[in-house]
């Protein structure tokens, strides 16, 4: 999601939100959300995000406490909470795609600006959390 996360913070730039790298496009696909991809969904967000860094429990084992910067990976994942059960992401938007349908350059074209357009109408999408269960 990195490349991905480059590419929607250039479109938000470009539309002027002056706070854009606070605006995450993530993907998920942890163990919690085997239904929708072992039914060939991946599920996508945008979340607002107050920070460069995070200290967060491992999505895969739910202990392991682990620290992401921009550079990692695992930055690029959605978190409901840190490591101190503190609220950190809050879900702008989401949605369900089907996996064949965000492997062309055009879809995730596609996607990134209908996801940008929802940084601009902002709400809060909390069911995003019980879906990705």
């Amino acid at each position: 999601m990195k490349h991905a996360f480059e590419y929607f913070q250039k479109v938000l730039k470009n539309y002027g939100v002056h706070d854009a790298d606070r605006s995450i496009l993530t993907s998920s696909d942890t163990a919690s959300s085997d239904t929708a991809s072992s039914e060939g969904f991946t599920p996508f967000a945008v979340v607002h995000r107050p920070s460069d860094s995070i200290r967060v429990a491992d999505k895969y084992d739910g202990k392991t406490v682990r620290d992401f910067s921009k550079s990692d990976r695992l930055f690029y994942k959605p978190f409901e909470e840190d490591v101190d059960s503190l609220p950190l992401d809050r879900i702008v938007e989401w949605t369900g795609l089907p996996r064949e349908y965000t492997k062309t350059e055009k879809a995730q074209a596609v996607l990134t600006t209908m996801m940008a357009n929802s940084v601009f109408s902002p709400k809060e999408s909390p069911d995003y959390w019980e879906t990705e269960l």
